[in-house]
């Protein structure tokens, strides 16, 4: 498999815990980087303060968020760093079942399947999605002014770019011997689209 996190990018994932439930919760977003941050477990505070504070209200009860763990590129070679936090969701609805979440689709402007990424946040509140799955537009409309917010404080930030959807590059199998190929570069992310019907992760509901 090619390097799908080239060297200048870094991809974050954002953990949470659910009471009941013996594992984590990923959510993962990339950026393009001017430099690694000069002191990193500051950049990571700021990463993970972002998110508490436009992400997590939308997040039911029940959930904590517990911190970020940061990889940046190249695969297999860049510095990793994790930061521990233990903030509770403000939210006082009880959450849907954990294979259900707020589907955000991360938009490139670009044509084709491979320029269209999607981000799955668990924690649905009970309150704010209808029998057939549907958000209501009160919350699907704050969500988004939310991931809005999001986005944009990210960006303010002084070592982030932009937002970057990464690609997995397959490698040659043509001869019977895999061939590692060149790495394609991540695509731009230009905005970010809250669905007005939840998905479910099937993985995330477990025994």
């Amino acid at each position: 498999m090619g390097i799908r996190v080239p060297d200048g990018y870094l991809e974050v994932a954002y953990r949470h815990s659910l009471v009941g439930d013996a594992e984590e919760m990923l959510v993962t977003q990339g950026f393009k980087i001017f430099d690694i941050p000069s002191n990193i477990a500051t950049f990571a505070g700021q990463v993970a303060d972002l998110w508490v504070t436009h992400i997590l209200p939308n997040i039911g009860a029940e959930y904590t968020f517990k911190g970020v763990h940061l990889a940046f590129g190249p695969d297999g070679q860049g510095i990793r760093f994790s930061l521990e936090r233990t903030q509770a969701s403000t939210n006082a609805l009880q959450p849907l079942p954990q294979n259900t979440a707020v589907l955000v689709r991360k938009n490139t402007g670009l044509g084709g399947r491979r320029n269209r990424g999607r981000m799955y946040i668990p924690g649905v509140p009970e309150g704010s999605v209808s029998s057939s799955g549907a958000l209501f537009v009160a919350y699907q409309t704050e969500f988004q002014s939310d991931v809005n917010n999001w986005q944009a404080a990210n960006i303010a930030l002084i070592d982030i770019e932009f937002h970057a959807l990464f690609h997995a590059t397959p490698d040659d199998t043509s001869t019977g011997v895999p061939v590692p190929q060149p790495a394609i570069a991540p695509s731009a992310v230009t905005s970010m689209t809250v669905q007005s019907k939840v998905a479910t992760q099937r993985r995330r509901l477990r025994p």
